[in-house]
């Protein structure tokens, strides 16, 4: 999936919130990220299930992608964040969104954040990030629905959380997997595809 549907889910809008809580919306998703894998990280010691799980031959393959992979995620990431400041900053015109109900005010905002879209790079900042994004999917697209048992491969989805939220729903799945397996639970992991 491309960054022109990601970023669907990434930018919420509500049109009651402020500038400042859609600003603080987004970080807070990014810290849920961290806290995630934080959690994670305490829960599963990874050094001693590093040393018990062998990867699968495409799991190897998947790996094997993290040198290219890596530097173009590195990009990535700061032109996402550049292209959201932009388009919150655009949004913030006249105070934010005026509502749905009166329809020549919202039509007078949206034709102005039109404008400040165009004259703040906001378009050239999305190019960059869509453009990254394709480049980073090219060489990734389809493992999303590979299960992973190693640590530097489920950590792996997760950072490629950036190209789009399903990878770090399938880290999870394949956390929720290892834990099944680990604590003889039942497995309700989404079954890959």
């Amino acid at each position: 999936m491309s960054l022109r549907m990601s970023l669907k889910n990434l930018i919420r809008r509500d049109p009651s919130a402020s500038l400042r809580e859609r600003a603080n919306d987004l970080r807070g998703s990014l810290s849920r990220r961290t806290v995630v894998a934080g959690t994670v990280a305490a829960a599963v010691p990874l050094p001693a299930l590093a040393g018990t799980v062998q990867p699968s031959p495409e799991e190897a393959a998947f790996l094997a992608l993290t040198p290219a992979a890596l530097p173009i995620l590195r990009r990535l990431i700061p032109a996402q964040t550049e292209m959201t400041r932009l388009d919150i900053e655009a949004e913030a015109v006249n105070g934010g969104y005026p509502g749905p109900h009166d329809e020549g005010r919202r039509r007078a905002w949206a034709d102005q954040v039109s404008e400040r879209r165009k004259s703040n790079g906001f378009g050239a900042a999305w190019e960059a990030a869509n453009a990254l994004d394709d480049e980073l999917t090219a060489i990734v697209e389809g493992y999303d629905r590979v299960p992973m048992r190693t640590p530097a491969a489920i950590l792996f989805k997760v950072a490629l959380d950036h190209v789009g939220e399903w990878w770090g729903e399938s880290a999870l799945d394949d956390l929720r997997r290892l834990a099944a397996e680990r604590f003889d639970l039942p497995n309700d992991s989404a079954p890959a595809a």
